[in-house]
């Protein structure tokens, strides 16, 4: 039983960023969400990602920024490029929501996929009723 409750912590430790970003799926966010009622560790370090900071830039200036903030005195976790969307495209209807949320954690799940992008909003109101 300690094992179990071990290794659901170090899952749940794992995951904390994606929660303090806002990119963890909703599959997922409730059983943290729960895991956090429980646990002071995560709940501390969840309000110290939250005051992480995220710097965007063109692809091109990726190593003068990261440079320029390393040269101001700050300390960098990591620097990636990513794609971001120019536009997004609200998603209102529940039954669109989960088709949408559904695809993605497979697209996720798949091992032949590297990485996952989308410019859907689902409404916080929508994602509560997906949820539930």
């Amino acid at each position: 039983m300690m094992a179990s409750r071990a290794s659901r912590h170090e899952e749940s430790w794992l995951l904390l960023p994606w929660l303090a970003n806002g990119r963890l799926p909703l599959a997922e966010r409730a059983a943290l969400e729960e895991h956090l009622r429980e646990c002071a560790a995560c709940t501390q370090e969840l309000a110290q990602q939250r005051l992480l900071c995220q710097v965007l830039t063109a692809p091109e200036n990726l190593a003068a920024v990261r440079e320029a903030i390393e040269n101001a005195g700050f300390t960098i976790d990591s620097s990636e490029l990513t794609m971001l969307p120019k536009t997004t495209v609200e998603v209102a209807d529940e039954g669109d929501a989960k088709k949408v949320l559904r695809l993605m954690d497979q697209l996720e799940d798949n091992d032949d996929v590297q990485d996952v992008y989308a410019n859907f909003d689902i409404p916080e109101r929508v994602l509560e009723a997906v949820a539930g």
